[in-house]
């Protein structure tokens, strides 16, 4: 099981002001970017955040004194929708190549609406590696 003592979510969207933006990526120590299968744009839009999200994490250990701060937060990429079969606009293929390309931990193809046990699982990932990059902060992930 996994509890965490304080749970905040944010949305990532591209009407979102950007400083806010900001300041969500640099207290966040883990991050799942969601997309819908069915809408190219929104895959898209991922290669922005994760890149946004990497300067940030930069930016940031560039300013603390810890020399060993760790820059690697996981982020792991998930495509939604999966149920809108005639929809689809993204293959599995892609969602996976692109997870790949921008260093995700992790790729889940989901359905919110038809499978609890599948969100579960996204949170499980995220959880566990956050833990990994906690307990063992200079473990890099092989890319």
């Amino acid at each position: 099981n996994y509890h965490f003592k304080k749970t905040q979510h944010f949305i990532f969207s591209q009407e979102a002001d950007c400083m806010t933006l900001e300041a969500n990526i640099r207290w966040a120590e883990a991050f799942i970017l969601m997309y819908s299968v069915a809408d190219k744009c929104s895959f898209d839009e991922c290669n922005r955040l994760k890149f946004l999200i990497n300067y940030n994490k930069r930016r940031r250990r560039l300013g603390s004194y810890n020399k060993d701060t760790q820059l690697d937060v996981p982020v792991i990429l998930v495509g939604n929708k999966i149920d809108q079969i005639g929809d689809r606009m993204v293959s599995t293929e892609e969602g996976q190549r692109r997870a790949k390309e921008i260093s995700c931990a992790c790729f889940h193809e989901i359905s919110v609406r038809e499978s609890i046990e599948q969100v579960s699982g996204v949170f499980r990932d995220a959880c566990r590696f956050w833990r990994v990059l906690n307990r063992y902060p200079k473990l890099k992930r092989s890319t």
